[in-house]
């Protein structure tokens, strides 16, 4: 890319930035930050997800879509254990450990008989998510 571009975008996309960073900031500058801290989180959250996404599709080639499911059995048995013993640590660790052995469970029992075979994962996962999901409503 020329010298040319590269400040012909720079005036496109700075310029307006700037603009509007300052009449948020001489508007309400509260409320700007808080709308600015919560951008960054969100992107922040959204890069940590894309990041995994692309190391367990990328390089496990394992297409795994019921992954929130184990996270909602992990957390519904983490809130259990933690009305029950009373303990967050003790609970953290019962989620983690339900998660993960569902998750071994559905590796050797399913996955194992599937190599390479992208859509038969993501349609089989699919299912598994929305049984999951229904068994823990």
């Amino acid at each position: 890319m020329t010298r040319f571009w590269k400040g012909f975008w720079a005036l496109l996309i700075g310029v307006p930035l700037l603009a509007f960073t300052a009449w948020g900031l001489q508007d309400n500058p509260r409320l700007f930050t808080i709308t600015l801290l919560n951008s960054l989180t969100l992107a922040s959250l959204y890069f940590i997800v894309a990041s995994g996404f692309t190391l367990v599709f990328g390089l496990m080639r394992n297409v795994n879509l019921a992954h929130g499911s184990l996270y909602l059995l992990g957390g519904y048995l983490g809130f259990f254990t933690a009305q029950l013993t009373g303990s967050w640590l003790l609970a953290l660790a019962a989620g983690f450990a339900a998660a993960a052995v569902v998750g071994l469970a559905m590796q050797v029992s399913i996955f194992r008989f599937m190599p390479c075979q992208d859509l038969r994962q993501t349609l089989v996962t699919i299912g598994l998510s929305i049984v999951i999901a229904d068994l823990l409503m």
